[in-house]
């Protein structure tokens, strides 16, 4: 016999929960992490699913609180702009449920033991899951516009769509694909990389390294972390800020908040120049697959030093000294990524509005909001390497 409870708080996560799948990012001492560092417009709960009285299904949801003249704040006011975020605030309405983590890319959202629940049974588990969830939160007075399921791709078989479709009548919205580089196992230290790239890459690698050479970069422990807090996040910002879609801002503590919970599992590393920090760049060890999280940089520095470029080189060398199998560069920038070596994984979202007659709307509102990236895919690799 199946059944399920939702949790308020990832200190409520019940025993066996870390045992049902590999992915880290779902697990308690993650979850607190997420749940302590959260934008203050994100609220997370998490699904447990027992059958005879075991644990064998989990899941994260987010109660989003949106403000659609922050989302596009940096959108000039023309009245086409004035129009789009009427009709907006008319679909949202301020509050979306996302099932998964709004904060990473990647499909994060959920495990079950599949010798126990079949995809079908586990897709009517969450359908019921998230209508019970909109009812209690309509019950205290919060009215859920939008359900989000992120994020997939095309060969993901942990969920039967058609049943989704048949009650929800939502669709898949295909958004930027994840930028991912599988390295190769007999790649053991840079010269590995280096060495398999074309006379053009190779010389773009080091010149961008030559331009860093006088900079020092540092692992920032705890201590550190708490000591640099307000500069990291004024980096930060100078990147969050010039997204033109934004649904969140990162508290100034989130970096801290991580380390503090996560310890070896969240690294930060830091570029200074002359003693000051000027950039940096954090990952998330999740198995053998390392996550790449947020950054921030000095605007005026990032050209002349070529910043943006030499933390893809930085996040590629550290797992190739640490032995991953595989480095998640999540998405924007995926031209430059590419050139890094990075290859492009199709992504979807599925997406329904908890007004049928709003799906209507929803489609082509959410791909003018997300449009098609025109980009130029890169090989930095030579022909004989496969």
């Amino acid at each position: 016999m199946l059944h399920s409870e939702l949790l308020s708080t990832a200190h409520e996560i019940p025993e066996g929960w870390d045992d049902i799948g590999n992915d880290n990012l779902l697990k308690k001492e993650f979850l607190i992490a997420l749940e302590q560092g959260s934008p203050g417009n994100i609220h997370n709960y998490y699904l447990a699913v027992f059958k005879d009285g075991k644990i064998v299904g989990r899941a994260l949801f987010q109660h989003v609180k949106l403000n659609v003249g922050n989302m596009l704040r940096y959108w000039p006011d023309n009245r086409f702009v004035i129009k789009i975020k009427s009709t907006l605030s008319c679909l949202l309405k301020g509050h979306i449920l996302v099932c998964g983590n709004l904060t990473h890319t990647g499909q994060h959202l959920f495990d079950y033991d599949k010798s126990k629940i079949s995809p079908s049974d586990w897709s009517n588990i969450l359908k019921k899951s998230v209508d019970r969830h909109i009812a209690e939160l309509r019950a205290r007075g919060i009215k859920i516009q939008m359900v989000l399921l992120k994020d997939f791709n095309d060969s993901f078989n942990g969920l039967d769509f058609s049943i989704l479709d048949k009650e929800w009548c939502g669709y898949k919205a295909y958004v930027q694909p994840s930028m991912e580089l599988l390295i190769p196992s007999n790649w053991t230290e840079h010269s590995s990389y280096t060495g398999v790239l074309t006379k053009k890459y190779r010389r773009r690698y080091l010149t961008a390294r030559r331009k860093i050479k006088d900079l020092k970069l540092k692992e920032l422990d705890l201590a550190s972390l708490r000591r640099e807090q307000d500069i990291l996040h004024s980096l930060y910002l100078n990147v969050s800020n010039n997204a033109k879609f934004n649904t969140f801002v990162l508290p100034s503590d989130h970096f801290v908040r991580y380390k503090d919970k996560l310890g070896d599992n969240f690294k930060v590393f830091g570029y200074y120049e002359d003693g000051k920090l000027i950039g940096f760049y954090t990952l998330i060890l999740n198995g053998d697959i390392l996550e790449t999280y947020f950054l921030g940089y000095n605007s005026e520095c990032l050209k002349e030093r070529q910043l943006y470029l030499n933390m893809l080189y930085g996040m590629l060398e550290y797992a190739i000294d640490n032995k991953f199998q595989k480095v998640v560069y999540a998405r924007t920038a995926l031209e430059i990524k590419s050139s890094v070596g990075a290859e492009a994984k199709p992504m979807f979202m599925y997406i329904f509005h908890t007004n049928r007659l709003w799906n209507i709307a929803l489609k082509p509102i959410f791909n003018w909001l997300n449009p098609e990236e025109n980009w130029i895919p890169r090989n930095p690799f030579r022909q004989d390497f496969t």
